[in-house]
């Protein structure tokens, strides 16, 4: 993918403010999170029911919209390619829930992980593993993107475990891919 010229991105971003939302190019950051490089408007903000989570408007160097979640009870930003914000947001609690859920039963995930690590288990790991593992599909796309793979195919589970060096959220996908094969719960 072509990057775009910086400024006519943050232009863009600019451009999908509301009208009566006022702002200028001071308002447009440049950050690189959860593999993703984008501008984001940190003019152009809003803040979801729970009260402590802010959205944002962000545009990818490759000119691709999307909303940014943060809050202070999570590490990373969540970002959602969804054309309304109330699609984003859905997405958004559901990789929530579905992280929450993954990391309450992080002492049955070990020996998962322990298994695929020693060679024991094998199965592959689809993209879409990620995002049932609570993971932002555009984080995914990134990730894979970054380092060269394929986002429409799958890796073997010993190929997903070498990556979570790099990025230890690969182990709720390699988890949620294990569950979806219906493997039998490894001994230690």
């Amino acid at each position: 993918m072509t990057n775009e010229d910086p400024d006519e991105l943050a232009q863009q971003l600019l451009a999908r403010r509301p009208s009566n939302l006022p702002g200028d190019l001071s308002d447009i950051l440049y950050t690189d999170e959860n593999w993703i490089r984008m501008k984001v408007d940190v003019g152009h903000v809003q803040t979801l029911g729970d009260g402590v989570t802010s959205v944002y408007r962000a545009i990818d160097l490759s000119g691709r919209l999307m909303w940014i979640f943060r809050s202070p009870h999570h590490r990373h930003c969540f970002p959602s390619r969804a054309y309304r914000l109330n699609e984003a947001a859905q997405e958004e609690a559901f990789a929530v829930r579905q992280r929450a859920e993954i990391s309450a039963e992080w002492p049955r995930v070990l020996p998962v992980l322990d298994g695929v690590g020693a060679g024991r288990i094998e199965f592959e790991v689809y993209p879409e593993d990620g995002v049932a593992g609570g993971l932002a599909e555009t984080a995914i796309e990134a990730f894979l993107e970054r380092h060269g793979l394929d986002v429409r195919h799958s890796l073997p589970a010993a190929g997903a475990y070498g990556m979570i060096e790099i990025e230890p959220l690969v182990a709720f996908a390699i988890y949620a891919a294990w569950l979806r094969e219906g493997s039998p719960f490894p001994g230690r």
